[in-house]
C-alpha cells in the first residue's frame, strides 16, 4: 500500500482541519498515513517569525480557518 507522510503541528488551527479530514481522504485514495508531528515554533524562531506581533496575519488565519470549516460542512 502506498504511504504518505502527514506533517502537522498540534497548535495549528490549519492542522486541526487537516487532521479531521486526512483519514477519510487517505482511505478514499488507497494510501496509508504516517503521522509526523513537528514543532513549527522551532521553524518560526529560526526565521524570526512571531505571530503574536503580526495582528493582520493572525486575523487572516482565523478568517481562513473559518472559511475552510464552512467548506467542510
Amino acid at each position: 500500500m502506498k504511504q504518505i507522510d502527514f506533517f502537522y503541528f498540534f497548535g495549528s488551527g490549519y492542522a486541526y482541519l487537516s487532521v479531521m479530514r486526512i483519514d477519510a481522504m487517505a482511505k478514499q485514495s488507497g494510501v496509508a498515513v504516517r503521522w509526523r508531528p513537528f514543532n513549527v515554533r522551532t521553524v518560526m524562531a529560526e526565521n524570526n517569525i512571531a505571530l503574536r506581533t503580526q495582528a493582520a496575519k493572525v486575523k487572516y488565519m482565523w478568517r481562513d480557518v473559518e472559511e475552510r470549516r464552512a467548506e467542510a460542512n
